[in-house]
């Protein structure tokens, strides 16, 4: 009997000892939400060098691939589109526009490879790095007549930004990109025709849909008045994968504390896009000159403001106007970049919600042991 007593007195010490291990321990870091301290950002319409009078200018795009404060850049912008119409590819061509860097123009009259950028893009996409094609802008001229010209110009984006190069009537369409391949399609709409949108991210995603290389990702970058008189019917009428909202240069700019309106926006994510998933991003100016109003000028404002909408199971991050200023500026706090004040906040928050939840589970966890530990204690003395 004593033997036996011994061995299951043994065993009780072995089971205390892995309770009280397993209490001290922790499950590996779990990322529960890895949209969640994502940041985006504008490149390619170089404001850096309109205000310094181009003294100064925007970087390539390789340059800002290289921090790890970015995760997708936006390239901006398709401006002129449908486009021209050209005889020798018999459809309309569109212009791309990049001012001041080395290849600043993709044109019906000018269809060269855009050899710097079609490097750049395999370099951050190697980084790890999202990029995608941002369509409209505040400047330019586009839209469509008719859903069938929208549908016709599905076709030719994929052409010439797609996987394949396919053909049409024998004919080969030039790829701006040469055989780099974007991401996905950002859609900034601020003109007021609203014609063919739907039908036009519905022809894309017939493409996209079917490739087995990568998912591609669907963008729209709205005013936060809501709903955008310009985009309504993109937002109501397409499945988005993220909705960049413009939180500046309006009355619910982000700053506005009586007139931010980011539970609208949550309430158009959770009942009105087709959806499910897609993720809201808070967007901001990147420097006192990159809008008229809505700049914040600290990491203290930027972490209560962030903190006040990150919770929502729909926020994805925060997007950031533009490249060019945003690197260039710092907040009037932080001894780093605007970005890297803004990515070092999110994964903050994102790491603290980790941490209270692993808590929570070791919490769960440490009680469950302690009970097992009783149990097999309370056996031990009914059995010997």
């Amino acid at each position: 009997m004593v033997p036996s007593f011994i061995a299951k007195i043994s065993g009780l010490l072995m089971m205390m000892v892995v309770a009280v291990a397993t209490a001290g321990s922790s499950s590996p870091a779990t990322n529960i939400s890895t949209s969640k301290d994502t940041v985006a950002i504008y490149w390619g319409q170089n404001s850096l060098g309109y205000l310094s009078n181009f003294k100064n200018n925007e970087k390539e795009l390789w340059w800002y691939c290289n921090w790890d404060s970015v995760d997708i850049i936006m390239l901006a912008f398709m401006q002129d589109f449908p486009g021209t119409y050209s005889s020798k590819y018999e459809t309309y061509i569109p212009t791309l526009s990049f001012p001041h860097h080395k290849d600043s123009e993709f044109s019906v009259n000018n269809t060269a490879v855009m050899s710097r950028i079609a490097k750049d893009i395999k370099y951050c996409q190697k980084r790890n790095k999202k990029i995608l094609l941002s369509l409209g802008g505040e400047a330019g001229s586009y839209g469509f007549d008719s859903t069938e010209q929208a549908q016709e110009f599905g076709h030719t984006l994929w052409q010439m930004f797609g996987e394949k190069n396919h053909t049409k009537s024998n004919i080969t369409l030039p790829r701006p990109f040469g055989d780099s391949v974007i991401d996905g399609f950002d859609f900034d709409i601020e003109n007021d025709q609203t014609e063919g949108y739907v039908t036009l991210i519905e022809t894309l995603q017939n493409y996209t849909s079917s490739s087995t290389k990568k998912k591609y990702y669907y963008s729209a970058a709205p005013q936060c008045p809501y709903p955008d008189q310009n985009m309504n019917t993109i937002l109501a009428g397409n499945s988005l994968d993220m909705v960049f909202v413009q939180f500046y240069n309006n009355d619910c700019n982000a700053n506005s504390n009586s007139s931010f309106n980011w539970d609208t926006w949550a309430d158009y994510a959770q009942n009105t896009s087709l959806n499910s998933d897609v993720q809201v991003y808070l967007g901001l100016p990147g420097s006192v000159n990159s809008s008229s109003t809505g700049y914040i000028e600290t990491s203290a404002e930027l972490q209560t403001l962030i903190k006040s909408v990150d919770s929502d199971s729909h926020f994805g991050g925060v997007m950031l106007w533009e490249a060019s200023m945003s690197f260039q500026n710092k907040p009037t706090d932080s001894k780093n970049s605007y970005p890297m004040t803004i990515k070092n906040i999110l994964k903050s928050q994102v790491d603290n919600s980790t941490v209270k939840i692993n808590g929570a589970m070791d919490s769960k966890k440490n009680h469950m042991n302690l009970a097992l530990a009783i149990v097999a204690f309370g056996w031990i003395i009914l059995t010997v």
